[in-house]
């Protein structure tokens, strides 16, 4: 058997479980095929036998009913439609039964009664049609003589005997038939039990062998295991086989070679192991005290890094606050320029229009004038109509009672003359007020013109004056602004100087901690070392 031996475990299993399972599949098959058989056998039986048989009982039966109905049918013909009815039924119903016996599985015998059976039927069926007609008729008596008869009653008795034959006929072959599957049946079962000792026989074989070839070989591992587990890597399985077994084997006798050399390599290291890491423990401490003195000086360094800080960010504010007061006040300068131009721009404007003003009063003054001479001309022409009229009054004064109206007429002309002449002296006096307040506005605006040509002079000054304060703001405000910037600059530079320090800061702090953290690996390798000392004393050679 060592040729199986040297087989793969997968190919074993494999194997054994086709093997077992194409018993099953034959058994199966087996099985299948006889059933089905089984089956064919029930149904050509009770195609071949119960059918018939069945088919040949009923049509017997309905044959006694049939007579009995045609009996009842005479003797009660108050009810012969119902009886009619039922005979029409049965008769139909024997025609069907008779019908399926010719198409069923028959010998030639069988279908030689059939045959009988369906032309005694025929005679007897003609029979019964006479009698129900004669019933029918009222002819009561002749057709209980015709369905007495000793013809139409041998017919029916040789048609039922013939029914009765074949139907026992086919009750036997139905037994037959049932014997013969029940036989079929038992042979079958005893072939599948027999097929099932066989597959169960293989089966507990196959599983005995696997057994003995796997699982000692798996013993001898487990034991071989212990032993490594309690610190013995002596002992070595030295199987031969060609299998998964084989190769765990030796896989494990590998496994405790390569185990053997790293115990004796491990105890040669786990010495130096020792002292160089008391070495390093002591280099790891010298360094961690140095790295907390480094970290209190930078700490220190931080503190006044900071303090500068905050007075760099004070000085820039402040210069900050005088930069904008420099630029507000450059443009205030800005603003006083424009306002200046704005005075004289205005002031120009106000002598243009006082000289409008007093050529204005000139003109006005001219047409005073003008209209004296017109009241003067007017005045004239009043003392004169004053003459006409006194003139006309003495002339119709002379005219007597015809020249009483022209008299009024003139009385009214003098009138008028005189009121011309006082609104002349009103309109004199007048004007010479408004002469005086012309004269008096032309002075005034001398005066005006003179007062406003003074105001330019002065804005023009007052413009040079505030032109050069604004030149001085700019500049001041540019210094300002240039101060600012480089004040800004510094502070930015504090600024990434105090970052710096922070970020140094913080790494001597990781760094510190990073040394206590080295120091205390270094204290953990120095106990891991003793540790792995022990474990290695713990493997036995």
């Amino acid at each position: 058997m060592k040729w199986l031996n040297d087989k793969k475990v997968r190919i074993k299993i494999t194997g054994s479980f086709l093997i077992i399972a194409l018993l099953v599949i034959g058994l199966v098959c087996f099985s299948y095929i006889n059933v089905k058989n089984t089956g064919k056998s029930f149904s050509d039986s009770y195609k071949n036998s119960t059918l018939p048989a069945e088919y040949a009982g009923v049509a017997n039966a309905d044959l006694n009913r049939v007579r009995a109905d045609v009996y009842y049918l005479l003797l009660f013909p108050e009810k012969m439609n119902e009886s009619i009815d039922d005979i029409n039924t049965l008769i139909a119903d024997i025609d069907t039964q008779i019908g399926y016996l010719e198409k069923g599985y028959l010998s030639q015998s069988e279908s030689e009664q059939v045959k009988l059976i369906k032309s005694n039927w025929a005679l007897y069926k003609e029979g019964l049609i006479e009698i129900v007609a004669m019933g029918k008729a009222g002819n009561t008596q002749s057709a209980m003589e015709k369905i007495r008869g000793s013809s139409l009653a041998d017919v029916r008795e040789e048609t039922i005997n013939t029914l009765y034959d074949l139907s026992k006929q086919k009750l036997t072959q139905m037994h037959s038939e049932q014997q013969n599957v029940t036989s079929k049946v038992t042979r079958t079962n005893q072939i599948l039990a027999g097929i099932g000792l066989i597959a169960l026989l293989a089966a507990t074989l196959m599983g005995v062998y696997l057994t003995r070839s796997i699982v000692p070989p798996l013993e001898s591992c487990v034991k071989m295991m212990e032993e490594l587990k309690n610190g013995n890597i002596a002992p070595r399985l030295g199987m031969i086989r060609k299998d998964e077994i084989g190769q765990l084997t030796r896989a494990m006798d590998t496994f405790a070679d390569v185990l053997q050399t790293i115990n004796t390599k491990t105890k040669e290291m786990s010495s130096s192991t020792s002292s160089a890491t008391a070495e390093i423990l002591a280099s790891v401490s010298q360094f961690n005290a140095s790295a907390s003195e480094q970290s209190a000086a930078i700490n220190q360094t931080t503190s006044i890094v900071d303090e500068v800080y905050a007075v760099t960010e004070q000085t820039a504010k402040k210069a900050q606050e005088v930069a904008e007061i420099s630029q507000a006040a450059a443009i205030v300068g800005e603003n006083g320029k424009r306002a200046v131009s704005a005075i004289q721009n205005g002031m120009m404007d106000i002598r243009e229009k006082v000289q409008a003003i007093a050529q204005g009063i000139l003109a006005l003054s001219e047409q005073t004038q003008q209209i004296g001479e017109i009241i003067a001309t007017v005045n004239e022409i009043a003392d004169q109509s004053n003459l006409l009229a006194l003139n006309a009054t003495i002339e119709a004064a002379k005219a007597g009672e015809q020249g009483r109206g022209f008299a009024v007429v003139a009385n009214e002309v003098s009138n008028l003359a005189s009121q011309s002449k006082q609104a002349t002296v009103n309109v004199k006096s007048i004007l010479g007020n408004i002469q005086k307040a012309t004269n008096s506005a032309v002075l005034a605006t001398e005066q005006g013109t003179k007062g406003v040509e003074d105001g330019m002079v002065l804005a023009e000054q007052a413009g040079g004056v505030i032109n050069q304060l604004a030149g001085t703001l700019q500049k001041s405000a540019q210094s300002a602004q240039q101060i600012s910037a480089s004040t800004q600059q510094q502070n930015i530079g504090m600024e990434q100087i105090n970052q710096a320090m922070k970020d140094i800061k913080q790494a001597t702090v990781q760094f510190v901690s990073g040394a206590r953290q080295s120091q205390a690996a270094a204290e953990e390798l120095n106990v891991k070392a003793q540790e792995l000392q022990k474990s290695v004393e713990y493997f036995k050679e």
